[in-house]
């Protein structure tokens, strides 16, 4: 066994992160704080490292994900939005789907006497 095996040269640190969306705790091992940011920003990205701690040896705990109350508000708002739009949509009658259905035929009248009327056009201009 060697002597770096048993006592390390790196200090460990406690980071909060964001990953899709929630925040979380990780531990790394790491020279400085700078370091560890480094590194973390090059695991998770640089913008979702939030936080970096130092720990002791006394202080190291078992890291479970946490929930953060401030990624909450923006869902709860953004929810809250969308059942409010889902609610004030307009629901169509069978009035509607009849005036609908009625002027997709009268369109398609339209389109069809068009063509025909291009057909006899290019016919009468071979002859």
């Amino acid at each position: 066994m060697r002597i770096n095996e048993v006592i390390s040269p790196l200090k460990k640190f406690i980071a909060t992160v964001n990953v899709k969306g929630s925040q979380t705790r990780t531990m790394i091992d790491a020279e400085s704080a700078s370091q560890a940011r480094l590194l973390l920003g090059k695991m998770y990205g640089e913008k979702n490292v939030v936080s970096v701690n130092q720990i002791h040896l006394n202080e190291q705990r078992i890291v479970q994900p946490t929930a953060s109350e401030v990624k909450h508000e923006p869902l709860v708002r953004w929810l809250t939005n969308k059942i409010t739009s889902m609610s004030n949509r307009p629901h169509f009658t069978k009035q509607d789907v009849y005036t609908a259905i009625e002027r997709y035929k009268t369109r398609q009248k339209r389109v069809n006497h068009e063509l025909a009327m291009q057909q006899k056009l290019t016919l009468a201009r071979k002859k």
